[in-house]
């Protein structure tokens, strides 16, 4: 009886999905940590108000003292909204560039894959194709379109610093219950539904993954027997 599976050629398999994997993970990682750093900016803009204008401070009275207490070394040093605003300028299109790449790559690797799994017939072919449908949502979910479209209707989950800001001075501007629907649409849900495509990918590659390593496992116990 023909063998499916080879001996010779079994490492090879195991080889392949293991460095499919580990690449896979690593940029799945990437992109969700440049999802969090989203999500984290528009808490702390909107939520802890941390880039807001401190208030005017009252004026001194005449029979104060003239000395004031002098700063400390901590508070001169370390200035927590003029880091976040810098981490945020920064942080924030970079994560938008990189999650786009990463993505991109993420729907390769899920690609190759799919078509191991279907030329040598190491089964998982439903899990990573499963992978490779909610990988190609999370690049449509990533690619900002408003720049392309020309329209401020469509939008990606990724956003800037600019954006962001923008969004929050009209909310503060005219703070109605449209204009809250659309912010926390827009910079809220949306982010944290492309997480949620995310981990959908990881977790269908990771059943793939589970049947090809039965399969292999398998494939070696009837190569033995033989």
């Amino acid at each position: 009886m023909e063998q499916l599976y080879p001996t010779a050629r079994r490492p090879e398999y195991a080889i392949a999905f293991r460095s499919l994997r580990a690449s896979k993970n690593l940029a799945a990682g990437l992109i969700i940590l440049c999802l969090l750093l989203q999500i984290g900016s528009t808490i702390a803009v909107h939520f802890a108000r941390l880039l807001d204008e401190p208030a005017a401070a009252a004026p001194v009275a005449e029979t104060a003292p003239a000395t004031q207490p002098a700063k400390t070394a901590d508070a001169e040093q370390y200035d927590v909204p003029a880091i976040a605003r810098l981490v945020m300028e920064h942080g924030l299109p970079i994560a938008q560039f990189a999650s786009m790449v990463l993505c991109l790559l993420l729907v390769l690797m899920v690609m190759f894959a799919v078509k191991i799994s279907l030329i040598e017939r190491i089964g998982g072919v439903g899990g990573f194709m499963g992978s490779f449908n909610w990988s190609l949502i999370l690049l449509m979910m990533l690619i900002p379109w408003r720049p392309i479209m020309g329209g401020d209707m469509f939008c990606g989950a990724m956003f800037n610093f600019d954006e962001l800001m923008a969004a929050q001075k009209l909310m503060c501007q005219a703070p109605d219950q449209i204009a809250q629907g659309f912010f926390y649409a827009r910079f809220i849900a949306y982010p944290c539904a492309a997480l949620l495509a995310c981990l959908f990918v990881q977790g269908k590659f990771a059943k793939g993954y589970a049947a090809v390593d039965f399969h292999l496992g398998e494939s070696t116990a009837v190569n033995k027997a033989n």
